[in-house]
């Protein structure tokens, strides 16, 4: 319980400066560079804990339910990011296009478009969808 805490505590911190928008219309930069970075955080610790945390990986989603066991798979052994400059955030909901790579040889598996979703302002976000290339 008191990873979970920690987990969602380290979630909150990293999302708290999240605004509007992080296309190249939103006008504030540096509201785009925070949005861009709240999200890429819960998007990078997706392959990490598919494997070896699963609690971990599913705050990671809405209502805390992330894929099955056997559907995680295909998040392991990868590198996946956030496109930067290719999400947009509406209120509490974002898409971003997210760019699976293998970490070994750094080639580009695919690019693909996930969603995401948070209770308020200064909750953290969550992957609503993250379907894979």
């Amino acid at each position: 319980m008191e990873q979970s805490r920690l987990f969602w505590i380290g979630l909150v911190l990293m999302s708290l400066a999240t605004v509007i928008g992080c296309s190249e219309g939103a006008g504030d930069m540096k509201a785009a560079e925070q949005d861009y970075a709240a999200l890429d955080a819960v998007v990078s610790r997706v392959s990490p804990t598919a494997a070896t945390e699963p609690e971990q990986f599913d705050l990671l989603f809405v209502n805390e339910e992330g894929p099955n066991k056997d559907d995680r798979k295909v998040f392991l052994n990868k590198t996946i990011r956030v496109k930067k400059g290719d999400c947009n955030i509406e209120g509490n909901t974002a898409t971003a296009k997210v760019t699976v790579e293998d970490p070994n040889t750094e080639e580009v598996i695919g690019q693909i478009e996930w969603t995401f979703e948070r209770l308020g302002d200064k909750e953290p976000w969550q992957i609503k969808t993250s379907p894979m290339p």
